[in-house]
């Protein structure tokens, strides 16, 4: 369950993540006010911690509170938060962002500048029933506008599938239970939650190892260490190749001159000389050394070719531990990508859509086509009702004798 204190129309209007990015697969709101059928509305608050547990990371219900503290029950401090803009979520808050498919893991909480707008996932009811009610009322015309339902199809529950990108609008009998149409939906779904939850656990464990490698101690100074040495080493080899490329604009020989050329190119590029570069690399240091009057140049050419050979920078012992952690946290973010897309195959097996229809069969529900539904609306996502078969009414004939 999802208190939201961001008012329903702007909420809507946000982009949620899918399951296979840590979210839900799809999204559930209760169109009903407390005179349409106060027991339909009232079951949903009562049960509020039954429908939390039986909905898990499949089904976020979304409901509209305001101000006052929520409390949780769970460890704040092992929980994953997302940026999202004007909505702080102190445990939970991962399934919900502004960019769908962004998998970066974050650790930032964010708070609206006024304080005002927040959504709290919480396993329990924190404010009297009357309350909740109050604010569900307010918020049924801003549902009903966005998904243009229609009061004939009050009460409904409207179920979004985001993997899917389709709505179902279940038109309520009196004294149905949310709870119960919510359970009939999950075991549809059970064949493949099992398979889900073993990946997410997967990925959300290959998160924290991510985070945990990336706030090792001392990883800046390594860093910084590793980057100092590459500069150094750029630094002197392009020295180097500088003078040569100086030296070989005075040769008066074109061969000579295109090897000091080559010699300054291929200082710069990492990796040992290959037998037939090194011979040339030691025949022109010969000839430089012979001239004798280009001064240190063969004898810092000579060194830095040794360096070369033997692997520098990579063999720094700072570069390696840098190459060494940015490695493994290279390794932990495909690890990362490679889950999610798994989980996003078994996200398809869930099949929502299907289970939503499966189970208002068994209510007693079918498709409608768009009875029940208004154009326009500012949901761009296709909509399908479900509700009783209209029965029809007797006719009645008068006979003339």
């Amino acid at each position: 369950m999802l208190s939201t204190f961001m008012p329903i129309d702007r909420f809507l209007d946000l982009s949620f993540r899918r399951l296979c990015d840590g979210g839900f697969a799809g999204l559930v709101f209760l169109v009903s006010r407390t005179a349409d059928d106060p027991e339909i509305q009232g079951g949903l608050f009562r049960n509020w911690s039954d429908i939390h547990d039986l909905t898990e990371r499949y089904l976020g219900v979304i409901v509209p509170s305001e101000g006052g503290a929520v409390t949780i029950a769970e460890d704040v401090r092992n929980s994953y938060q997302t940026r999202v803009a004007g909505i702080r979520c102190p445990h939970g808050g991962h399934r919900l962002s502004l960019t769908r498919g962004d998998s970066r893991p974050l650790s930032t909480t964010m708070v609206d500048p006024h304080r005002r707008r927040r959504a709290v996932i919480t396993p329990f009811r924190t404010d009297p029933l009357e309350d909740c009610q109050n604010r569900l009322n307010t918020s049924v015309s801003a549902l009903q506008s966005f998904f243009g339902i229609s009061e004939s199809l009050l009460p409904c529950l409207v179920i979004a599938s985001l993997a899917e990108e389709e709505v179902y609008a279940l038109a309520l009998e009196e004294g149905t239970s949310v709870y119960h149409l919510l359970k009939l939906i999950k075991t549809q779904m059970e064949p493949a939650t099992a398979r889900c939850r073993e990946k997410d656990a997967e990925r959300l464990h290959a998160i924290r190892q991510y985070r945990e490698l990336r706030a090792t101690p001392g990883r800046g100074t390594v860093q910084q260490r590793a980057e100092a040495v590459r500069q150094q080493w750029a630094d002197l080899t392009g020295r180097i190749a500088r003078d040569l490329a100086q030296v070989a604009d005075v040769t008066p020989s074109r061969q000579e001159a295109g090897q000091l050329r080559w010699m300054s190119q291929r200082l710069q590029i990492a990796g040992p000389l290959s037998e037939a570069e090194a011979t040339t690399a030691r025949e022109l240091r010969r000839r430089l050394r012979e001239a004798g009057t280009f001064g240190r140049l063969p004898r810092k050419l000579g060194r830095a070719l040794r360096r070369l050979n033997n692997g520098y920078p990579e063999t720094d012992a700072a570069v390696q531990r840098w190459a060494m952690m940015t490695a493994a946290e290279v390794a932990l973010e495909q690890r990362i990508d490679r889950t999610r897309s798994e989980l996003a195959a078994f996200e398809q097996e869930l099949q929502l859509g299907k289970a939503v229809a499966a189970a208002a069969v068994e209510v007693g529900l079918t498709e409608s086509g768009a009875r029940g539904l208004l154009s326009p609306r500012r949901c761009a996502w296709p909509i399908t009702v479900l509700s009783r078969p209209q029965r029809s009414r007797p006719r009645l004939t008068t006979g003339w004798s």
